[in-house]
């Protein structure tokens, strides 16, 4: 049975009474303009309400209290020109923005055109930043490293690298697996610090289920579920892709919380 199956009745006792030239569909065609409007209706309320506030669908976490964890975000040029001065006084149900995380570099050539702006903006605003690269499984590690370490010039209080590994294109799992960690010791070699893998559940058990990544951070992407999936330790997880946060206009912007009070993020920094 429908929705609109239910408004059948009233119309039935009108079409009774109904003169010739009377369309019958009078009393659905009424109930569907009123019904749109109340969807409209109800979209404006939805944001109106939520302004100043992060608006997603998804699930708050169920396992981390607020004095355990660091509310954060990552962006790239999809997020268009953001304002970081508003980001930094948005308020996600009462908890600030305190890291983000933004896209570097991709391969062994591509710089995101929005770098340089938003990883220089970050720290006027005193919001701890992180920078990321984009991994192309079928390119050079070594040159995608050298391409990451020539762009992210990271300082006191940044976040540790971050390789972004997420393959589309199946690749072989030994090849994949001594290829990511040629780019995390030439990264960390450099840094000086232990990087930050970010992938799913799914793709590390497929392809970083191994001994060999246990030593580095994770940083998971689970979405629609109240606690992300992961065998071991993680440090980072991206809850929702539907966040809506003040200074970034237009798109939506990956929300993320890391596992730990503030004081310990400082311990994932330069």
């Amino acid at each position: 049975m429908s929705l609109l199956d239910n408004f059948n009745l009233p119309c039935l006792a009108l079409r009774r009474n109904a003169k010739p030239h009377q369309k019958p569909s009078r009393c659905r065609r009424i109930f569907l303009i009123s019904f749109c409007f109340c969807i409209a209706f109800g979209a404006w309320w939805l944001l109106a309400s939520h302004k100043g506030k992060s608006l997603f669908l998804g699930n708050e976490p169920a396992g981390l209290a607020r004095s355990q964890r660091v509310l954060g975000i990552d962006v790239s040029k999809h997020q268009g020109k953001i304002n970081w001065r508003k980001v930094a006084k948005h308020r996600h149900n009462g908890e600030p923005i305190r890291f983000a995380i933004v896209k570097a570099t991709e391969g062994v050539t591509k710089v995101d055109k929005r770098f340089d702006e938003n990883f220089q903006t970050l720290q006027r605003n005193h919001i701890v930043r992180g920078a990321y690269h984009f991994y192309l499984p079928h390119k050079s590690a070594r040159l995608q490293a050298l391409r990451y370490i020539s762009k992210v010039r990271l300082s006191k209080g940044d976040l540790a690298p971050i390789l972004d590994v997420e393959p589309t294109d199946h690749p072989n799992v030994k090849d994949l697996q001594e290829s990511v960690l040629t780019w995390l010791n030439i990264v960390e070699s450099h840094y000086g610090v232990t990087p930050i893998i970010y992938t799913s559940p799914s793709i590390k058990a497929t392809y970083l289920d191994s001994p060999k990544f246990d030593r580095f951070r994770w940083w998971v992407a689970h979405y629609n579920t109240s606690q992300p999936r992961h065998k071991g330790h993680w440090d980072f997880w991206q809850f929702t892709e539907l966040g809506k946060v003040d200074g970034i206009k237009g798109n939506y912007v990956d929300l993320n919380y890391f596992n730990g009070n503030l004081e310990r993020l400082q311990t994932l920094t330069l």
